[in-house]
């Protein structure tokens, strides 16, 4: 599926759920009571009885409810290009196999889920709270609306001690080579499950003064909750910046050109086919690969990143794209 969906589910009583989907995975978070299984079961009456149910979805892909615990492995393999959503209390959503499913499959996802699924790579801009107005409700971000970073960086990047990088090829040798003449220790932490340790360790040292952590964005939803924890309780040591990915960094950088960059950069999921990219990131990869492709100066790799990007003039054009200095 590419493109944003927008769906409206209301019903005769005119209690109606108005939101947009943007990318294939869709988090919906909040307390009982908050209006999740409402709109849950308002889809789920319209799957299983249509205007009899007196509920009408205008939405230009079929809604769909996965709701068999036993069987929606086979349920899920018979659906195609269609939004499906799946209520609160599916353990399956946490499996390996539920994950396998969605990355092959051309269905976007609306999850109703209190705890992170950490088996789904899955945006930090896509997770979601109901919002209410009287009988109206809609998505609002469940933590912030900024579009490429969490904190704001205080002062000069020197203030920090430690850089926390999870990209472990050519993000990290990228930031270790920026600053390998300042007293800026980066270290990667080879994954975003990874993080949430390293800054535990970090912070009861007590020769620390700051630790930075930049991580992509586009699938860091699941660690999101326990990091931000994190930082909140020593916001005087951790700050967090969430760029999509260090691809997208470089494509806004203008270090690259391709005729109609900007448009994709600013609608990006008119572009996205969620079928082929399982997020964001791997988009961004395959993009700034193609742009790059057959120019010996230029041509990215994730695993061999040229001189190009990380001579100094280039490099700083790049973190600018992220406010540091």
């Amino acid at each position: 599926m590419i493109g944003k969906q927008k769906v409206i589910v209301e019903n005769k009583r005119k209690v109606k759920y108005t939101f947009e989907l943007k990318r294939q995975v869709t988090i919906v978070q909040g307390e009982s009571g908050s209006g999740k299984t409402t709109l849950y079961n308002m889809i789920r009456n319209f799957s299983e009885n249509g205007i009899q149910s007196g509920v009408k979805i205008t939405s230009q892909k079929d809604c769909i409810v996965l709701y068999d615990k036993k069987l929606w492995q086979a349920q899920l393999q018979s659906i195609k290009d269609s939004i499906v959503f799946i209520d609160e209390g599916s353990t399956f959503v946490t499996s390996k196999e539920f994950a396998h499913e969605v990355k092959l499959s051309s269905n976007y996802y609306v999850i109703f889920s209190r705890d992170p699924l950490h088996s789904l790579p899955y945006s930090v801009e896509e997770i979601y709270r109901i919002k209410t107005e009287g009988l109206k409700h809609s998505f609002e971000n469940y933590y912030f609306s900024v579009k490429h970073r969490f904190s704001n960086i205080e002062n000069s990047i020197n203030s920090f001690d430690t850089i926390i990088i999870e990209d472990s090829d050519s993000g990290f040798v990228f930031y270790e080579k920026f600053y390998k003449d300042t007293e800026i220790k980066c270290e990667s932490s080879y994954g975003n499950g990874n993080i949430f340790s390293l800054l535990k360790k970090y912070i009861t040292d007590k020769t620390q003064k700051k630790i930075l952590v930049i991580a992509d964005g586009a699938a860091f939803g699941s660690e999101m909750n326990r990091v931000l924890k994190l930082q909140k309780e020593n916001s005087e040591k951790i700050e967090i910046i969430l760029p999509e990915s260090f691809e997208w960094l470089i494509l806004k950088s203008g270090l690259v050109s391709k005729v109609d960059l900007k448009e994709i950069l600013s609608r990006t999921s008119e572009y996205v086919d969620s079928e082929k990219f399982e997020t964001w990131e791997q988009y961004f990869t395959d993009l700034l690969q193609q742009i790059t492709l057959g120019d010996k100066l230029k041509q990215y790799s994730k695993s061999n990143l040229k001189e190009f990007y990380i001579n100094l003039t280039n490099a700083k054009k790049i973190v600018k794209e992220i406010g540091l200095s």
